[in-house]
Protein backbone atom coordinates (compact mmCIF):
# COMPACT_ATOMS: atom_id res chain seq x y z
CA UNK A 1 0.00 0.00 0.00
CA UNK A 2 2.79 2.41 0.87
CA UNK A 3 4.40 1.99 -2.56
CA UNK A 4 1.07 2.67 -4.26
CA UNK A 5 0.67 5.92 -2.35
CA UNK A 6 4.19 6.86 -3.42
CA UNK A 7 3.18 6.19 -7.04
CA UNK A 8 0.25 8.59 -6.69
CA UNK A 9 2.48 11.31 -5.23
CA UNK A 10 5.21 10.68 -7.83
CA UNK A 11 2.67 10.81 -10.66
CA UNK A 12 1.46 14.18 -9.47
CA UNK A 13 4.90 15.67 -8.84
CA UNK A 14 6.23 14.37 -12.17
CA UNK A 15 3.59 16.34 -14.04
CA UNK A 16 3.89 19.63 -12.15
CA UNK A 17 4.47 22.39 -14.63
CA UNK A 18 2.36 20.68 -17.28
CA UNK A 19 -1.29 21.41 -17.85
CA UNK A 20 -3.72 20.79 -15.01
CA UNK A 21 -5.40 18.15 -17.16
CA UNK A 22 -2.17 16.12 -17.34
CA UNK A 23 -1.77 16.37 -13.56
CA UNK A 24 -5.31 15.31 -12.91
CA UNK A 25 -5.21 12.45 -15.39
CA UNK A 26 -1.99 11.02 -13.92
CA UNK A 27 -3.28 11.17 -10.35
CA UNK A 28 -6.68 9.73 -11.27
CA UNK A 29 -5.05 6.83 -13.12
CA UNK A 30 -2.75 6.11 -10.18
CA UNK A 31 -5.63 6.20 -7.68
CA UNK A 32 -7.70 3.95 -9.93
CA UNK A 33 -4.79 1.48 -10.00
CA UNK A 34 -4.48 1.67 -6.23
CA UNK A 35 -8.18 0.93 -5.78
CA UNK A 36 -7.85 -2.12 -8.03
CA UNK A 37 -4.66 -3.23 -6.22
CA UNK A 38 -6.49 -3.49 -2.90
CA UNK A 39 -9.13 -5.68 -4.53
CA UNK A 40 -11.88 -3.10 -4.84
CA UNK A 41 -13.97 -2.25 -7.88
CA UNK A 42 -13.37 1.39 -8.90
CA UNK A 43 -16.80 1.47 -10.54
CA UNK A 44 -18.51 0.61 -7.24
CA UNK A 45 -20.98 3.29 -6.16
CA UNK A 46 -18.98 4.44 -3.14
CA UNK A 47 -15.70 4.62 -5.06
CA UNK A 48 -16.71 6.11 -8.42
CA UNK A 49 -15.71 9.67 -7.49
CA UNK A 50 -12.66 8.75 -5.42
CA UNK A 51 -10.00 9.28 -8.12
CA UNK A 52 -11.41 12.77 -8.82
CA UNK A 53 -11.56 13.64 -5.11
CA UNK A 54 -7.97 12.49 -4.56
CA UNK A 55 -6.78 14.45 -7.63
CA UNK A 56 -8.47 17.58 -6.26
CA UNK A 57 -6.90 16.98 -2.85
CA UNK A 58 -3.40 16.65 -4.33
CA UNK A 59 -3.95 19.74 -6.50
CA UNK A 60 -4.75 21.71 -3.36
CA UNK A 61 -2.00 20.11 -1.30
CA UNK A 62 0.74 20.77 -3.87
CA UNK A 63 -0.85 23.85 -5.47
CA UNK A 64 1.76 26.27 -4.18
CA UNK A 65 4.77 24.09 -4.89
CA UNK A 66 5.98 26.31 -7.73
CA UNK A 67 5.18 29.58 -5.99
CA UNK A 68 7.56 31.84 -4.14
CA UNK A 69 6.68 31.93 -0.45
CA UNK A 70 7.60 35.57 0.03
CA UNK A 71 4.87 36.59 -2.39
CA UNK A 72 2.30 35.45 0.18
CA UNK A 73 3.82 36.97 3.27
Amino acid sequence: MRSLIMIVVAAFIATIGQSALADEAAVKAAVNSMIKAIGEDPSREGLVGTPQRVAEMYAELFGGLNEIGRAHV
